[in-house]
């Protein structure tokens, strides 16, 4: 049988749930969403141990993928479309330079909640935008390649 966790000030009995399987959770997921602003992405939201969250997003606020042509047209220099992803490869004089960028890429793309495929090679870093749950390249994947060469 599973434990529920004592309900707190800052999560009523009603949405703790520790429920064996989703069915059993709808109502705890409703009443989860109206008492609980949900957070940002890349925000945390902190709640008890053993309790089970449903966090849906809203299809609107999904990033649409782009197109061929709109890909092309909003490219930056330097970079190229490679399937679903866009793709540059950035050279470097040595090993420990391309490293430190490619840890900036990192930070940068920590801040805007959207991770790259990032290569270190000896000379060379890659750095690989997709966005998977639009199935494609986004603006999103546009705007941090643009970031990226900021960094340059």
């Amino acid at each position: 049988m599973p434990v529920r966790p004592a309900a707190s000030a800052a999560m009523p009995a009603a949405t703790a749930s520790a429920a064996p399987n989703p069915v059993a959770a709808t109502s705890a997921q409703s009443t989860l969403s109206s008492l609980i602003p949900l957070p940002s992405p890349g925000v945390a939201l902190v709640v008890p141990a053993g309790t089970v969250l449903w966090l849906a997003c809203d299809a609107s606020s999904m990033a649409e993928r782009l197109s061929d042509d709109e890909i092309a047209d909003r490219l930056p220099d330097g970079w190229t479309l490679d399937g679903d992803e866009i793709v540059r490869v950035y050279e470097f004089d040595d090993y420990l330079e391309g490293v430190a960028f490619a840890s900036e890429v990192g930070e940068l793309a920590e801040e805007e909640f959207h991770h790259p495929e990032i290569r270190i090679r000896y000379e060379e870093v890659e750095v690989r935008f997709t966005s998977h749950e639009a199935g494609g390249v986004t603006e999103q994947d546009i705007e941090l390649a643009e970031l990226c060469d900021g960094l340059r």
